[in-house]
Formats: C-alpha cells, sequence, structure tokens
C-alpha cells in the first residue's frame, strides 16, 4: 500500500483507495451541512461539493454525477455567506452521500478483463420497452408506456428502459457485474456522466441508486441497431389486454371479501396489491406466468382476459385456492359452462357468493388500447364478480 497525492494506492489489490482522514473531513462537512439544512452557506456547501470531486480518481464518476444538482444551486447563489436554497434534488444528493461513501466501489489502477455474469439487451420503440437476458432460459421484460412517457425523446424512453430491466431483474442481479448493450450511444454516455437535461439526470441517478443499493456493477456499451434485433422486435409488442378494473370497484370489493394478497393478472403498472404475477418481468413482479405459479395459500384477485378464463378456475381448483373472480356476463362464451349450471340454472358450487353489476358504467379502466370493448366507458354487457372457493374440495 502507497500513499501518494492524498490518496492509497493499493498495488495487490490494483485499485485506489481513499484515506480514513479524507473519509472524515467529508463527513463532517456532510453532517453539519444536514444539520443546518435551511441555514447553510453557499461557501460551506460549496465546499462539501469540492471534497466530494476530490474523491474523483478514486470513486470515479459518481462524484460528478451526484453533485451535479448542488453545483446548479451554487451558480444560482446570491453570495457566499448567505444561505443557500437547496431544493430537494440537492438534499437528495447529500443523503446519497451520507448513505453511500464507503460503500462505493474503487477505481481500477489498471482495466481488468471481466466475463459479465449477465448480459442483456435493451431496447425501446415508441409504445413500448423491452430488454431480455442472454442465457439458456431468457427472461424478457416488457412495459407499456404511458401516455406522457410516449411524448418523451427517444433518448429518455431508451434510458428509462435501461432503469426497466434493471428493476424487472433485480433479485437476479443483485452483486454481479451486469453488461447491457443499447443501440443508442447517448444512453452509455449519459448514464455515466449524467445530463444537463434534468429529465435524463434524474433517470440517469436512478440507475446509479439501483446499482448502489443492490451491490450491481453495470457496464453500458453501444451495439449497432442490426445487431440489437431481437431486443427490437420485443420492444414492438403491443400488449393489448393490460386494462384493468377501476380503483374504486377494487377498493369496495377489497372492503367486502377481502383483503386481497396477490393480483394474478397484472404488471407494475396497474397492480392492485404488492403482490403480483405478470406476463413478462416487471419492475416488483413476484413471478412471471400465472399459472406457473402456485396459488395456494392467497386471496386472489382475478382479472384475466376471456380466453383465460376457463385455464383460471382450473389453476384455482388444482392449487386449492380461493379469490374474486371478474368475468363478463357472456353466457355464449366457452367459459360459461364452467361456472353456470344449465340444469340448475345456476352458478356451480364452489361459486360462494357473487355480484352483478349491470352493463356497468366506468367499471373498466383502459389500458395501452384504446379501442378495446374494455376501454368503453359504458360495457356492452352485464358484469359478474365471483367469489369462488376451492380450499375445501
Amino acid at each position: 500500500m502507497i500513499v501518494w497525492l492524498g490518496f492509497l494506492w493499493n498495488l495487490q489489490e490494483g485499485k485506489i483507495e481513499v484515506p480514513p482522514e479524507k473519509f472524515l473531513s467529508v463527513q463532517s462537512v456532510l453532517r453539519d451541512i444536514l444539520h443546518n439544512i435551511g441555514h447553510v452557506t453557499a461557501r460551506k456547501v460549496a465546499s462539501f461539493v469540492g471534497k466530494i470531486i476530490s474523491l474523483k480518481p478514486a470513486l470515479g464518476t459518481v462524484c460528478q454525477m451526484m453533485t451535479r444538482n448542488l453545483s446548479v444551486a451554487l451558480c444560482n447563489r446570491k453570495g457566499w455567506d448567505l444561505n443557500l436554497d437547496l431544493p430537494s434534488e440537492c438534499r437528495q444528493e447529500l443523503e446519497f452521500w451520507l448513505k453511500s461513501l464507503h460503500s462505493l466501489p474503487n477505481v481500477k489502477l489498471t482495466p481488468k478483463s471481466e466475463i459479465p455474469e449477465k448480459i442483456m439487451f435493451s431496447d425501446a420503440s415508441s409504445y413500448a420497452a423491452a430488454g431480455f437476458t442472454l442465457e439458456r432460459n431468457t427472461k424478457i421484460v416488457h412495459y407499456m408506456w404511458k401516455d406522457d412517457e410516449k411524448n418523451k425523446s427517444s433518448t429518455w424512453r431508451e434510458l428509462k428502459t435501461i432503469c426497466l430491466v434493471l428493476k424487472g431483474l433485480g433479485s437476479d442481479l443483485s452483486g454481479k457485474l451486469v453488461k447491457i448493450y443499447t443501440d443508442n450511444q447517448n444512453v452509455v454516455r449519459i448514464a455515466c456522466k449524467g445530463s444537463m437535461k434534468m429529465e435524463l439526470h434524474q433517470l440517469a441517478l436512478e440507475v446509479l441508486g439501483f446499482c448502489v443499493a443492490h451491490s450491481i456493477r453495470l457496464e453500458l456499451a453501444w451495439i449497432p441497431r442490426d445487431l440489437n434485433a431481437y431486443a427490437d422486435e420485443l420492444s414492438k409488442i403491443f400488449d393489448f389486454d393490460d386494462w384493468e378494473v377501476r380503483d374504486e370497484i377494487f377498493t369496495f370489493l377489497n372492503k367486502k371479501w377481502g383483503e386481497f394478497s396477490c393480483d394474478i393478472f397484472a404488471d407494475c403498472k396497474n397492480k392492485k396489491v404488492s403482490k403480483f404475477f405478470s406476463k413478462y418481468y416487471s419492475p416488483g413482479t413476484s413471478g412471471v406466468d400465472a399459472f406457473a405459479q402456485n396459488w395456494d395459500g392467497e386471496n386472489c384477485w382475478l382479472v384475466p382476459t376471456p380466453n383465460l378464463i376457463c385455464r383460471t378456475v382450473s389453476h384455482l381448483r388444482i392449487c386449492k385456492a380461493f379469490g374474486v373472480l371478474i368475468v363478463p356476463r357472456w353466457e355464449s362464451a366457452l367459459f360459461w359452462p364452467i361456472i353456470w349450471e344449465r340444469k340448475y340454472k345456476n352458478f356451480r358450487y364452489f361459486v360462494r357468493d357473487w355480484i352483478e353489476f349491470e352493463r356497468p358504467k366506468n367499471f373498466y379502466k383502459a389500458g395501452s388500447d384504446k379501442n378495446s370493448i374494455f376501454a368503453l366507458d359504458v360495457f356492452p354487457s352485464n358484469v359478474l364478480v365471483l367469489k369462488l372457493d376451492f380450499r375445501y374440495d
């Protein structure tokens, strides 16, 4: 270990480290600022920013990224010895350094070639984001843009896709060296250094914060568009079935027959409870492919597409589970005999209770497909809410 230019040169491990006294100096100023927030001079903040920037040889570009808002605030100062207004973005940067100063990885003295433990490709279209892992059992992340997200720049969407891919596969990536390929060169640069455009910089911080929290070592690399064909193809998948039941209806049923513990058919945008299963990997998902999961012990919130109703009832029976199923009253549909006993003109034994909504208004909330029958203000048929229970079969 050699001390040179104010840093510890760890030749054995090949990295530059911050001496303990530098850490203590930074922490002292940081705690003083946080303790007196709202009454801190520009000079004191500038001292802190300078100390962080001085750590760049050991900690890398994170020093620049995580002081950008503080630097902007300093540019707007009214005087060095006057109190400096610190908006929420600045306070977030201060909190980041308080939590992460000692846990950030050190800069390597010499580039070391390492094989990534996870390799992924990502892409974004005008209506969806997608990514996949390069491995035997490929994992796919897919996300339909909200209306306001569709109007964002292509760079914003590509960078947001990186966030979604990381969060969608978070549990698989923790503690690993992860390499993500994207066909947008700006994304690679912004994710490493940040951006003067605030909405892009916030996304870069989101990526950084997630990686630090999950001990992910992230490498981003550009790839030509023609070599990113599969991710491009996935990003052009349109999800016609991401509609949902309105929150007011859910709240009513949750009070009557809840509390529901799992939303069986959902994604990160339309989930009704914290535990949910999704079609693709989605941030926060508890499992991909609802029919590959065991529903036993869950009070299931079941809003399948009509073509999955038969399979839903069958899987509920197999798992000896219970829950509430939402279905249109379509007596000519294939699923109708599954729930209706024609001979006795009544629901089958496993339907313990039910409610019928007559041509309800604002029962469903539209998803990405604005022309869907489930996007209509007034649904064209009655809707049934069935309380199913197979626990005692």
